[in-house]
């Protein structure tokens, strides 16, 4: 995310908005949020962060689109988004799309998962891969040292 940030940053972005959600446990509990936790970081760290640039929903494609189309009436916006995810990237799509305005020339978005399909729009979504499965690699090996018992083959 930081190097996404970076990037960003350096190549002349100053503005960047923020598509997210929340989630929750099934406790009700919130999820911690990594990507905006260093989303804003960055951006305070920059002294560019704008609370007015970000907009949260349910991390779907359909507030993906509705989210877009609330940033797209302001008179100034940011030069590109920060989706929560690949789903609320395909919304912020189509609310572009069907707004007349062009990805990449009038506004940038960038995804998070890096779902297959997300090479099959037009543009291609530039998107944030995880590696799921080395997390979940390195998660149970750091359980098994916390919990010897465990064997591992």
């Amino acid at each position: 995310m930081i190097k996404l940030m970076t990037y960003l940053h350096e190549n002349g972005h100053r503005r960047v908005g923020y598509l997210g959600g929340k989630e929750f446990y099934h406790s009700g509990k919130p999820v911690f949020d990594f990507r905006f936790q260093y989303f804003k970081e960055f951006m305070y760290f920059h002294d560019i962060f704008n609370h007015d640039d970000c907009y949260f929903g349910d991390l779907s494609h359909q507030d993906g689109y509705r989210l877009m189309n609330e940033a797209l009436k302001k008179e100034e916006r940011p030069t590109v988004f920060f989706c929560g995810n690949d789903n609320m990237a395909v919304g912020a799509y189509k609310a572009i799309y069907e707004d007349g305005l062009k990805i990449p020339e009038d506004i940038s978005i960038v995804g998070f998962n890096d779902l297959t399909g997300s090479k099959y729009m037009v543009p291609s979504l530039t998107s944030v891969r995880v590696y799921t499965e080395y997390l979940g690699e390195a998660s149970v090996r750091e359980r098994v040292k916390i919990c010897p018992i465990i064997q591992l083959k």
